[in-house]
């Protein structure tokens, strides 16, 4: 696409035990946020108690 760059992800290197792991993670650039992302988790476990508690 048009005015894009491709960016590289962030990544480490850790060693255990002699096995060398790359970790590397990808962050989508438009969506929720993790706030959203929590806030969505806490509202489903408050509605799903007050389902057990009327029962």
């Amino acid at each position: 696409m048009a005015g894009r760059t491709q960016v590289k992800p962030p990544q480490r290197k850790r060693m255990i035990d002699g096995t060398t792991y790359i970790v590397t993670s990808h962050f989508k650039q438009t969506g929720s946020t993790a706030a959203d992302h929590i806030r969505r988790l806490i509202d489903t476990e408050t509605k799903s108690d007050k389902i057990k508690r009327i029962h």
